[in-house]
């Protein structure tokens, strides 16, 4: 099986934080791969910048969760879920990558295309 893309693991990402304990990163990318049952050479397949995929693809779900309000970090290589996080299980919401964005968008925590003209534009009057 290849790595599945970040958004694939949302799910089950946020079920392994469901019983509302602490939990290190550590644990939870333990966790998928072995709900993924991912191969040796799935973890040790490369971005193609020379990082770890699996890591990497953990991570971003990890950033759009805490950015959606779903998770936290309460220390460095920490998680946890969060009470919104919680709420949204337990009303068996599908954790969809559209419901994700909104999440982040409702948040102020996703770039809208608006936003980025924006900003691209504003970087080029800083140039001049």
């Amino acid at each position: 099986m290849a790595v599945p893309k970040y958004n694939e693991f949302f799910p089950d990402f946020m079920e392994f934080l469901s019983d509302g304990n602490e939990h290190a990163v550590q644990e939870v990318r333990d966790y998928l791969a072995g709900i993924f049952n991912l191969s040796d050479e799935d973890m040790r397949a490369k971005t193609p910048s020379g990082e770890n995929l699996f890591f990497n693809r953990v991570d971003w779900a990890k950033l759009y969760l805490k950015k959606a309000g779903l998770i936290a970090n309460p220390e460095l290589a920490v998680v946890v879920i969060t009470p919104f996080g919680k709420k949204v299980l337990d009303d068996k919401t599908e954790l969809t990558l559209d419901f994700v964005k909104d999440l982040m968008i409702k948040n102020g925590e996703y770039p809208t295309k608006s936003v980025t003209r924006f900003s691209q534009v504003k970087r080029m009057k800083t140039r001049t």
